[in-house]
């Protein structure tokens, strides 16, 4: 079967041989001849048309599969760091409490506790107040408000780091 594009170009041809003679089929020969050509094209454009939904619904299931996959590995990692930082902390406490800063396992690992170089911080966000607090504390991120940006541009506005594109286009399967 050809391809998409090779149907795409029979039919213009077609539509360039019906242009270029004005329309004209008079004879019922050529007239069959050209109807015969465009259902021809129409049944392998829907043929191929049906393959390319086809594949691209397949490549959709794969890719929320994927996607779900990735979840639920993103899920067993956080139990796994969870459960590694669970062990360590009891590990800590143990050594902690029998007041020992190395210790050697029965295979030979040498176990070590290591002070941290600084002291932990501890920030309450949730009982902050950022406009109560000294600016040199607080670290602000700038983002251009792309909302604001098109409302300007929409009501005629200029700007010198923004414009409109073209619209795009995109495909809706049903």
């Amino acid at each position: 079967m050809a391809t998409l594009f090779e149907i795409g170009a029979d039919m213009l041809a077609l539509h360039e041989l019906l242009t270029d003679i004005g329309g004209d089929v008079s004879d019922e020969a050529v007239e069959a001849a050209i109807m015969a050509w465009l259902a021809e094209n129409e049944t392998n454009d829907a043929v191929k048309a049906d393959s390319y939904v086809n594949l691209i619904r397949k490549l959709e299931g794969e890719a929320d599969l994927a996607t779900q996959e990735a979840h639920a590995y993103q899920l067993r990692a956080k139990v796994r760091n969870n459960r590694v930082a669970i062990l360590k902390r009891r590990l800590l406490e143990h050594m902690t409490a029998t007041g020992r800063t190395k210790l050697v396992t029965a295979t030979g690992r040498t176990i070590a506790i290591q002070r941290n170089a600084s002291v932990a911080l501890q920030i309450d966000d949730d009982a902050v107040y950022y406009s109560e607090i000294d600016p040199k504390f607080v670290r602000y991120e700038c983002k251009i408000d792309s909302d604001a940006v098109r409302e300007h541009l929409e009501n005629g506005g200029t700007l010198p780091f923004a414009r409109f594109g073209e619209k795009g286009s995109h495909i809706r399967i049903k």
